[in-house]
């Protein structure tokens, strides 16, 4: 049994809903918050929504924060998840920020992310077949990353090293700085981007070798 809590989050103020094991149809009319809920989900589960750009764009109009909360029954102990998203002013200080809290102890998104697993499919996403190939990477990653925390710092240091290096390019072509220093970001780079393509050859594997099953035994 799952319970999904909601309070300040999106349109609702404050909702609890139940799962249990099998498959779970949410219906509902348009905008009423069906969508809503699955953002919800994917956010404890990722750390982050799929379609806001600003944290602050989950948070309830007129509220200064929401509280997601995911509480797992594991036959008979319960595991809570709990992501409190701010928007807004706070003390009359604009904040905007995430906290994320197993049984109420905060955490790091690291040691949050994965405990949850998700895959979301929208009808977006049917640009994965036609589209851009980083929207394929994005897509990968998003499951990637909850398999473990090897595949979350590769990635981290990948951004990072890229950017950095992305910054040196500049340097070079406006300041007229020295190559040196993109021997080390480019190393990083083909290190850590090594590492996610291996990665995700693995699930692409993986996921291809089921559907061959499932077609040889019907």
């Amino acid at each position: 049994m799952i319970k999904l809590r909601l309070e300040g989050f999106r349109n609702y103020e404050e909702r609890e809903f139940g799962f249990v094991k099998g498959v779970t149809a949410i219906v509902g009319q348009n905008a009423k918050g069906k969508t809503n809920v699955l953002e919800a989900i994917r956010l404890v589960s990722l750390g982050d929504s799929f379609r806001a750009s600003r944290i602050e764009e989950m948070v309830q109009f007129g509220e200064e924060m929401g509280r997601v909360e995911v509480v797992v029954d594991n036959g008979g102990d319960e595991d809570k998840l709990t992501v409190i998203v701010t928007g807004g002013e706070v003390g009359g200080r604009r904040v905007s920020k995430r906290r994320f809290l197993i049984n109420d102890v905060g955490k790091k998104k690291q040691d949050f992310v994965g405990l949850l697993p998700t895959v979301v499919f929208r009808p977006e996403d049917l640009e994965l077949m036609d589209g851009s190939p980083s929207l394929r990477r994005r897509w990968l990653d998003g499951i990637l990353v909850q398999a473990g925390i090897e595949y979350q710092r590769s990635l981290q240091s990948y951004e990072k090293a890229l950017r950095r290096r992305n910054r040196v390019l500049e340097a070079i072509r406006d300041e007229g700085a020295t190559k040196y220093q993109l021997t080390f970001w480019d190393g990083l780079v083909i290190k850590h981007g090594q590492i996610l393509t291996e990665m995700r050859e693995r699930l692409i594997n993986y996921v291809n070798n089921i559907f061959s099953r499932s077609e040889l035994f019907g």
